[in-house]
């Protein structure tokens, strides 16, 4: 008990200054080059906020570069907000397998299933 405590402190604790370094030594930088591209393509701000769900069920806005592609990692960068703010733990952030928070709008997902493709030697597609 006491050690989860402890375990979860230094979590935290990490997180904190990674995020700090983070946003005080890089993300100016990236934030002007994604500024510029995305005021060029379109008006509107650099960085977006989307409701999402915490673990907890707690609603919170996930901050976002508006992108043309937003599920790249670059798009995801302003999270480190969300880490500094405790809002989001950084392993959300750092994996692409995992995803991140889900949307406050989809709580439940559904599973869809896709019936695999054949492909014959005449190189037909049957599906």
């Amino acid at each position: 008990m006491i050690k989860d405590k402890i375990h979860r402190l230094f979590e935290r604790f990490v997180e904190i200054v990674f995020s700090l370094l983070f946003l005080l030594a890089i993300f100016p930088f990236i934030y002007i080059v994604v500024a510029v591209v995305a005021k060029r393509r379109s008006p509107g701000p650099a960085i977006v906020m989307r409701p999402r769900i915490q673990t907890d069920g707690k609603q919170f806005l996930a901050y976002r570069f508006r992108l043309r592609d937003e599920e790249s990692f670059i798009a995801r960068i302003p999270q480190i907000i969300n880490i500094l703010r405790g809002e989001m733990p950084i392993h959300i952030n750092v994996s692409i397998d995992e995803g991140e928070p889900k949307p406050s709008e989809e709580l439940e997902e559904k599973e869809e299933f896709i019936e695999p493709v054949k492909i014959n030697n005449d190189n037909d597609v049957n599906i």
